[in-house]
C-alpha cells in the first residue's frame, strides 16, 4: 500500500512556495514591474490592476494544487525542493506573460 502524503507535507510544499514566490512581490520585484509595465501596453479592454492581480493569484493557487496533487499521487518521488526552485520561477513567469497581457493587442509582440 503506498502512502500519501500527510497534511503537514502538503503545509510544507505551500511554505516554501511562498518562500520562493516572496521576493518577485517585494517593491523593487517582477511582478510590480511586470504590473507596471503591463499598464503601459496597448489593451483591448481598459486594463484594471486588480483584475490583472486576482487572475495572477487565481493561476498561482492552481500551482500549489497541481503541486499537492503531484505529490499525492507520486508518493514514492514527491517533488524535491531543488525541483521546486526551477519550476516555480518559470510558472510564474508564465503567469506574468498570461495575465498581464492576456487582453492585449497581437501587435504588442510584432513591435
Amino acid at each position: 500500500m503506498t502512502r500519501r502524503p500527510s497534511l503537514l507535507h502538503n503545509m510544507q510544499v505551500q511554505r516554501d512556495f511562498a518562500d520562493l514566490l516572496s521576493p518577485h512581490f517585494a517593491l523593487n520585484g517582477i511582478v510590480p514591474r511586470c504590473l507596471e509595465h503591463a499598464t503601459t501596453l496597448d489593451h483591448i479592454m481598459d486594463f484594471i490592476h486588480l483584475r490583472a492581480l486576482d487572475y495572477l493569484f487565481l493561476m498561482l493557487h492552481q500551482m500549489i494544487r497541481n503541486l499537492v496533487s503531484y505529490n499525492q499521487s507520486h508518493p514514492d518521488f514527491p517533488m524535491l525542493s531543488d525541483q521546486l526552485e526551477a519550476y516555480v520561477p518559470c510558472y510564474l513567469i508564465f503567469c506574468l506573460i498570461w495575465c498581464f497581457s492576456r487582453d492585449g493587442k497581437w501587435s504588442i509582440g510584432t513591435r
